[in-house]
C-alpha cells in the first residue's frame, strides 16, 4: 500500500496547498481572507443544495373586521379596543414545513 493520496485542486484544476490547513494570525487566531482556496470553499459550500435543508414556506392570509365586544380601556388607550368600534384588519398566517422522512 502506498501513502500517496490525489493531489487536491481548485475548481480552476490548479493544485490547492492544502486541504487541511488555513492561513490563520497566530495559532488561535482569526482566518485571513488572503487564502483563496478556503474562501472558494466556504462559497462551494453555501451554494450546495442540501434537499433536507431545503424549507418550504406556506400560508394564508384573511382580510375581515375587528370589533371589540366589551370595554378593555383598562389595559390599554388604543382607540381600536373600545367598545362598539369597528377596525378593517389583514393577518398574515405563515410557517415553515420541513420534509418528514
Amino acid at each position: 500500500m502506498s501513502d500517496h493520496r490525489p493531489a487536491t485542486t481548485t475548481d480552476a484544476g490548479t493544485p490547492a496547498p492544502s486541504d487541511e490547513f488555513s492561513q490563520s494570525v497566530g495559532p488561535n487566531g482569526p482566518l485571513l481572507l488572503q487564502d483563496h482556496y478556503l474562501i472558494q470553499k466556504m462559497a462551494q459550500f453555501n451554494r450546495e443544495r442540501v434537499p433536507e435543508r431545503v424549507v418550504h414556506a406556506k400560508g394564508g392570509g384573511a382580510y375581515g373586521v375587528f370589533e371589540a365586544t366589551e370595554d378593555v380601556s383598562q389595559y390599554t388607550k388604543a382607540g381600536m379596543f373600545t367598545k362598539g368600534k369597528r377596525t378593517d384588519t389583514a393577518r398574515l398566517r405563515d410557517e415553515v414545513l420541513h420534509r418528514a422522512g
